[in-house]
C-alpha cells in the first residue's frame, strides 16, 4: 500500500447503524488485501459481545481485526488510548504492505485519528489548519475605530 505525506492510504467506512459497513470491509479486505480496523466505541470491551455487533471468531479468521478486546468493561477507556492503539494498527498493517480498512460509527474515534482533538503522528485534518488562520470577527474594527478625534 501507498504512502502519502501524511501517513499510509487507507480506507474509511462509516454510516448508520446495520446498513452493511461490516459486510462491505470484509469484502474490501478480500479482495484488496486489507485488515479491519474497528472504530468502535463498544467493540474495544472484552466480554461486550451482545449488543455491539462484534464480529465473531469466524469473520476474525477470514480477516485479521484491530480495535476489537482492547478493554475491560470497567476501565475507562479514553480517546488518547484508542488513537494510540489505533496508529499502532494502522502502523503494522501498512508496514505488512496491506490496506488499512477502518469501519464503525463512532465519530469521536474517526475525529480523534484525524488530529482534531490534538495531535497525530498520522493524521492531521486538513480543516485544523484552515480553523488555525480564521480570525473570528465580532464585527468592530478595532484598528479603525472613529473615537472622535482626527
Amino acid at each position: 500500500m501507498g504512502c502519502g505525506e501524511a501517513g499510509p492510504v487507507l480506507l474509511v467506512v462509516v454510516g448508520p447503524t446495520a446498513v452493511g459497513k461490516s459486510d462491505f470491509a470484509l469484502r474490501v479486505c478480500e479482495r484488496f488485501g486489507g485488515e479491519i480496523l474497528s472504530v468502535d466505541s463498544m467493540q474495544v470491551y472484552r466480554g461486550l459481545d451482545r449488543g455491539t455487533a462484534k464480529p465473531d471468531a469466524a469473520t476474525r479468521r477470514r480477516v485479521p481485526h484491530h480495535g476489537i478486546d482492547l478493554a475491560d468493561p470497567g476501565h475507562d477507556f479514553s480517546l488518547g488510548e484508542f488513537v494510540r492503539a489505533a496508529e499502532t494498527a494502522i502502523a503494522g498493517i501498512a508496514g505488512r504492505g496491506r490496506l488499512p480498512v477502518l469501519v464503525g460509527g463512532t465519530g469521536l474515534y474517526l475525529r480523534g485519528l484525524q488530529g482534531e482533538f490534538y495531535g497525530s503522528d498520522y493524521y492531521r485534518h486538513p480543516r485544523s489548519e484552515i480553523d488555525s488562520a480564521i480570525i473570528y470577527d465580532d464585527g468592530e474594527d478595532s484598528d479603525n475605530s472613529d473615537d472622535g478625534e482626527d
